[in-house]
């Protein structure tokens, strides 16, 4: 079991174990992988309602930390979301965000929460070093986002589609993605 654990790693088991349980509703399987997040690792999370309600009353506020790669935040992401890479290091992470930290709130988001939060546990004392109020994580990431139909945006403005990072996590997302457009639909049938 071992040698498995080591090839497949600790998210690949965390994924098996999810989908490996009998799914009542695909909503399930994404609450257990929020479950699993929140017990692995010791940051504060937030609702999806709760981040929308900070967001809206005190902009100001928040800085939102997208935790993706370059061709998931293209073809999405939270408003004024700014993207910084899952592999990040400390260091790096102060150069790039430490100014636009000071005083705010730090909001990471990825898929589903498990980049994120690794991401700002890293970066955690560094942020409040820096002059930051802390960082929080979006619970569910931006699939529970999607799910509860918070606002998105692309490089062309408002879209009502997330990347599924990879065919078995997109089985995670809580409702569908539309087609890309009716040219990539229309090459999906063919």
């Amino acid at each position: 079991m071992a040698t498995f654990q080591r090839k497949i790693g600790l998210t690949g088991l965390i994924l098996l174990a999810v989908l490996s349980t009998p799914l009542v509703a695909v909503a399930d399987a994404l609450a257990r992988v929020e479950w699993m997040v929140d017990k692995r690792f010791d940051i504060p999370e937030v609702t999806v309602a709760e981040a929308q309600a900070e967001l809206s009353t005190h902009p100001e506020d928040w800085l939102v930390l997208d935790v993706r790669e370059p061709d998931e935040y293209a073809v999405s992401h939270l408003p004024g979301a700014v993207r910084i890479p899952p592999n990040t290091d400390v260091e790096t992470f102060v150069k790039d965000i430490g100014d636009a930290a000071k005083g705010k709130h730090l909001l990471f988001y990825c898929s589903v929460g498990q980049r994120s939060s690794k991401l700002a546990a890293r970066v955690q004392d560094a942020v409040r070093e820096a002059g930051g109020n802390g960082v929080t994580n979006l619970r569910g990431g931006i699939f529970r986002w999607h799910g509860e139909h918070g606002a998105l945006v692309n490089g062309g403005g408002a879209v009502d589609r997330i990347h599924p990072y990879n065919t078995v996590w997109g089985l995670l997302m809580p409702r569908g993605n539309p087609p890309k457009s009716a040219a990539d639909h229309q090459e999906n049938l063919q």
